[in-house]
């Protein structure tokens, strides 16, 4: 439902209706009006619509903002989201894993010479087996994106072109709603840390998580908005859901 307002025309925004009284607030000229002809024309009845509101129905939201790092590309019956793994703090883990390596030079020129204990080398090579793992995080971190994408079949994750943990092959008809949530950890300092992520709920009850790790909210609003558009999927609310300003 799109409104506009009675004395100015400008476009009314969903948070400045309130449905329960019908009622809208031109966020431009400050004119308060009622629309409940409106609604009544759209749904049949301001109690019908107030119903599917209790029942967990949620009035369209404005559009989210393509965020930055992420692409989106539409196409015939299905739609597929990229976003980038890159960010600042990727060269802190530049960082930290030349600087895991930097011993290792020493210490295997040590490594195998005669007499050398034995707990020593194994040491040496856990060691430098930890610092392959970091490095290939670090490149991953550089180079990776995670794709979503949603045809009429499927609901697929991948990163790429690294292969990562987190791959999804979900098909369409068992999804049920697309949802977003904040994980929030506090450091040793008491420091406030939040991330987000999105959650497929299926018709069998199960929760599938498609992506985590974002560190803007817009960003899982935008990815929740794309996929439920484009897999035809009404906006409804869930317990526990990340709620929008």
């Amino acid at each position: 439902m799109h409104l506009s307002c009675q004395q100015c025309d400008t476009p009314i925004l969903a948070g400045d209706m309130n449905l329960e009284h019908a009622i809208a607030k031109c966020s431009h000229c400050g004119f308060v009006f009622s629309f409940a002809e409106v609604l009544g024309s759209a749904t049949g009845s301001i109690a019908h619509l107030q119903e599917a509101i209790r029942q967990g129905w949620k009035p369209h939201q404005d559009p989210v903002a393509l965020p930055a790092g992420m692409t989106i590309k539409t196409m015939a019956g299905s739609v597929r989201i990229t976003q980038r793994w890159f960010e600042k703090l990727a060269f802190l883990s530049l960082v930290s894993c030349l600087l895991w390596y930097a011993p290792l030079y020493l210490w295997f020129t040590e490594l195998y010479y005669p007499g050398l204990d034995f707990s020593l080398k194994m040491i040496t090579t856990l060691y430098a087996g930890g610092g392959v793992f970091f490095a290939y995080f670090t490149l991953a971190r550089f180079v990776n994106s995670t794709v979503i994408q949603a045809d009429r079949r499927f609901l697929t994750v991948r990163q790429r072109p690294l292969p990562w943990f987190g791959k999804r092959n979900i098909p369409v008809p068992d999804v049920k709603q697309i949802y977003c949530v904040e994980s929030v950890r506090h450091n040793s300092l008491g420091h406030r840390h939040a991330s987000y992520q999105v959650r497929a709920i299926l018709h069998s009850g199960a929760t599938i998580g498609l992506t985590s790790g974002l560190k803007h909210p817009e960003q899982a609003f935008f990815i929740e908005d794309q996929l439920e558009k484009g897999l035809g999927i009404p906006p409804r609310k869930v317990q526990g859901e990340l709620r929008r300003p």
